[in-house]
C-alpha cells in the first residue's frame, strides 16, 4: 500500500492529552478541524476502543520510564461520523514534555492480509478435500474392478463358463467402473471439489437388482446369497450415488458374513421416512453412529479394509439429503439403514 499524507495523522499532546499541534489530516481521519482539537483533550473527540485506549496509555507509561515502546496496533477507532477505522498502526514519541502520536491508516492493507489469509484457508480446505475424495473414490473404484478380477480368475481356472449371462455381468461391472471414473473426472474439474448429483425417479427394485447382479460372482464364491424383497417403491435421487452406497454396504456385509449366511435388501416406508436397509447375519461389531472414521477391520477371510468405505457412504448419503444408520450386534449381524424423508 502506498502511504499518502491522508493516510498519516500527527497529534502532539501534553500529559493531560490536550492537543498542542496536529496535522490537517485529522479532517480525513476523524472529520475534525485542527481548531477543534487544539488545546482540548483529544480523547473527548476521538473515541478509542477500550483495548486501543489501554494500549495507548500503556505506551505512555513505557515512555515515561525512558524506554522505547512497541508500535501500537489500534483497532476500531471511531470517526466522528460513526464509522470506524478497522486497523491503525500508531507510533508514540516523547519530545520535551510533549507526546507525539503518529497514526497510519492500514485498513486497506489489513483487509488485503485478511483476504489473503482467507484465500489460503480456502485453498488448504480444497486441497484437503481433494486428497480425501481421491482416496474415497479410489476405494470405491476397487469394487467393480475387484469383481471383474474375480470373474476373470474363475474363468481362467475353469470354474465359470463365459456365457451370455456372465457376459452381461462383466459388462455391468465395466460400466460401473466407467461411471465411477466419469464421476471422478467430473468432480476433479469442479471448482469446489464437490459431487454433482443427477437426480431422477427410479424404482428401488431396479437398483437392488443391479447391485445383486454386480456382486453375484463374489456372492457365489463366498457362499453368501444376496436377496431382496420386492416393493415397487420409487425414489427421486441420484441412482449412481445411491447404488454406490448400497454396493459398498453390501460389500461390507459380504466381507463380514461367514459362508452359509445371507444378506437381505429391503425398501419400506415408516413414520414419514423411506428406508433402504441392508441386513446380514454376519459377525457383527460394536458401533457408534457418531463415528464415521472407518470401516470394519478384518473380514471373515482375513481381508484388511482401507478404513474408507463407511465415511464414503456417510458422505454420499448426506449429500443426497439422507441419513445412514448402522445397527449391529457382535455375533448376530448388522443392519445398515439409508433413511430419507418421504416426500
Amino acid at each position: 500500500m502506498s502511504i499518502t499524507n491522508n493516510h498519516i495523522c500527527d497529534i502532539i499532546f501534553d500529559h493531560d492529552y490536550n492537543v498542542i499541534k496536529c496535522s490537517d489530516s485529522v479532517m480525513f481521519f476523524f472529520s475534525l478541524k485542527t481548531s477543534d482539537l487544539l488545546s482540548n483533550n483529544f480523547l473527548n473527540y476521538i473515541r478509542f476502543s477500550d483495548d486501543s485506549l489501554k494500549s495507548l496509555k500503556d505506551n505512555i507509561e513505557v515512555l515515561n520510564l525512558g524506554r522505547e515502546p512497541e508500535p501500537l496496533i489500534l483497532k476500531n477507532i471511531e470517526r466522528s461520523e460513526g464509522d470506524e477505522f478497522e486497523y491503525l498502526k500508531g507510533y508514540l514519541e516523547y519530545h520535551q514534555e510533549f507526546y507525539r502520536l503518529i497514526l497510519i491508516d492500514h485498513t486497506s492493507e489489513y483487509y488485503d492480509r485478511v483476504q489473503l489469509h482467507k484465500t489460503y484457508l480456502d485453498l488448504k480446505k480444497a486441497n484437503s478435500n481433494k486428497d480425501k475424495f481421491v482416496s474415497l473414490l479410489a476405494h470405491d473404484l476397487r469394487g467393480p474392478i475387484a469383481n471383474l478380477n474375480v470373474i476373470f480368475e474363475e474363468i481362467l481356472a475353469g470354474e465359470l463358463e463365459l456365457d451370455q449371462e456372465l457376459g452381461e455381468i462383466l459388462i455391468g461391472s465395466s460400466r460401473s467402473a466407467l461411471s465411477l471414473i466419469e464421476n471422478i473426472l467430473s468432480w476433479a474439474t469442479s471448482s469446489d471439489y464437490q459431487f454433482n448429483y443427477q437426480r431422477s425417479d427410479f424404482l428401488i427394485d431396479d437398483l437392488f437388482n443391479d447391485v445383486v447382479e454386480l456382486l453375484r460372482p463374489i456372492s457365489i464364491k463366498r457362499n453368501v446369497p444376496i436377496k431382496f424383497e420386492k416393493s415397487s417403491l420409487q425414489i427421486f435421487s441420484d441412482k449412481q450415488s445411491l447404488m454406490t452406497i448400497v454396493r459398498n454396504l453390501v460389500n461390507n456385509s459380504l466381507k463380514f458374513t461367514k459362508s452359509g449366511g445371507e444378506i437381505i435388501l429391503k425398501a419400506y416406508k415408516d413414520s414419514g421416512y423411506l428406508n433402504i436397509s441392508i441386513t446380514d447375519n454376519g459377525i457383527g461389531f460394536e458401533v457408534n453412529n457418531n463415528d464415521t472414521q472407518g470401516d470394519f477391520t478384518i473380514g471373515t477371510e482375513g481381508e484388511v479394509g482401507t478404513g474408507l468405505g463407511l465415511p464414503f457412504c456417510q458422505l454420499l448419503t448426506s449429500g443426497l439429503g439422507g441419513e445412514l444408520i448402522i445397527n449391529s450386534n457382535v455375533g448376530i449381524g448388522t443392519e445398515a439403514i439409508i433413511r430419507f424423508a418421504d416426500m
